[in-house]
């Protein structure tokens, strides 16, 4: 939500941009200013911000509060709820999995979904994604490229009911974020996906 990059944002897209401060539940965020990013903070000893208000040129040592709200809210606000959604494209610094915690991917048509992700979090979201219908295509850096099944009607999605005697969904939350085949290691945060 680093409000100093929105105008430079929009100069780069042909589609709406929602500047909104995206989170797992509506609640108000302190976030530490930079150059380029912003960052969750509760440090105490930044200053108040307002954009380009700033004596450092970067913005460092600043602050600025920002209400968060679900991607469910602010999907629905803008009257996308029932509508096709051709990219949906998600950066938020590492918090993926709080923004689609509670998210009800099911309850929407999104074509492809964009997600910058790091090494930590891509297999659990390739599996939580995988689960809800979703092939991945590619990636673009950081940046993790998924299509429905739906809109990718050559490749039909199969997935099995059991692996092994094992239910299927439990059995790949033994490969999440930092797992492995130790049922106390897999990646436990994704299953409520």
């Amino acid at each position: 939500p680093n409000p100093r990059m929105s105008t430079v944002i929009g100069l780069f897209r042909t589609c709406e941009v929602l500047q909104h401060c995206v989170w797992n539940e509506t609640k108000q965020m302190k976030f530490a200013q930079g150059v380029e990013l912003a960052a969750r903070t509760e440090a105490a000893d930044l200053i108040p911000s307002e954009p380009f208000t700033s004596e450092t040129r970067d913005g460092s040592g600043t602050y600025f509060e920002a209400e968060c709200r679900t991607l469910d809210s602010i999907l629905t606000s803008a009257g996308l709820r029932g509508q096709t959604i051709h990219f949906l494209s998600i950066d938020v610094e590492g918090a993926e999995y709080e923004v689609l915690l509670d998210f009800p991917i099911e309850e929407y048509d999104i074509k492809v979904i964009v997600i910058e992700l790091s090494r930590m979090t891509g297999r659990g979201m390739d599996i939580n994604l995988m689960l809800h219908g979703y092939f991945k295509v590619g990636i673009l850096g950081k940046d993790h490229v998924y299509v429905h099944h739906s809109y990718y009607p050559r490749a039909p999605m199969i997935l099995p009911k059991t692996l092994n005697g094992t239910n299927y969904t439990e059995f790949q939350m033994l490969f999440g974020v930092t797992g492995d085949l130790d049922l106390d290691v897999g990646d436990t945060r994704f299953a409520k996906l």
